[in-house]
């Protein structure tokens, strides 16, 4: 079932002008890598580059993450980009309340624009999960030792990807959450293969809405 939001204007991107990408993104990738470090949980407001550069160098060497076993992401609402990750779904009426509510008042109210509230059926951007599920992919297949890895999304548009090692719920290493089910483009299927296959794991995956999510875990 797909649930209800309401219309903001997107928030302007705090990506520099002359930045390739999101430069907390880009740090806290490279802290996540410090030979040493077992465990990374992150709640902000970041891009994929977080876990995988969306452009390199063909002579670099690709990110690895030598001693990490938990890795855990949370999105925030709004990329630095300003886009939202929620969208509204294409098929959804749109209702508009025209101002018999008693937070009407409320100071927000006088913001030109927002004078009426509209709600509508919403449901994650698949382009943005696309992103992530393959960057985790990749970041996947340079963590030797990773246990738990962990990048997801909590809202009425919930959306994430839980990849295990230890302690499988029903034999299941590799979840996709998402309502509808997300359906990863064979790039994404392949990279996880390749992930599976590198950690000697059997392929088992498992697609939920969340209602029956095995890792789908907040933060």
């Amino acid at each position: 079932m797909l649930n209800s939001g309401s219309v903001r204007e997107p928030p302007a991107s705090i990506v520099p002008s002359d930045a390739d990408s999101d430069i907390l993104s880009q740090e806290l990738r490279r802290f996540s890598q410090r030979d040493g470090l077992q465990e990374f949980f992150v709640n902000a407001s970041v891009d994929s580059n977080i876990l995988w550069p969306e452009s390199q160098h063909p002579e670099s060497e690709p990110p690895t993450w030598p001693s990490l076993s938990k890795f855990h992401v949370e999105l925030n609402a709004v990329l630095p980009s300003g886009e939202w990750i929620r969208m509204r779904d294409p098929e959804a009426e749109e209702d508009e309340f025209h101002g018999n509510f008693d937070w009407d008042d409320a100071p927000y109210n006088e913001i030109p624009g927002e004078e009426y509230e509209k709600r509508f059926d919403c449901t994650y951007n698949p382009i943005h999960f696309e992103r992530f599920a393959l960057a985790t992919a990749r970041a996947a297949s340079k963590m030797p030792k990773i246990e738990g890895l962990y990048v997801t999304h909590h809202s009425m548009s919930a959306m994430g990807v839980g990849f295990v090692t230890k302690h499988l719920k029903e034999s299941y290493c590799l979840e996709f959450t998402g309502d509808p089910h997300p359906e990863p483009s064979e790039e994404i299927m392949d990279a996880w293969r390749n992930v599976v296959d590198l950690h000697g794991m059997e392929w088992n995956v498992h697609f939920t809405d969340g209602s029956d999510a095995y890792y789908h875990y907040a933060l």
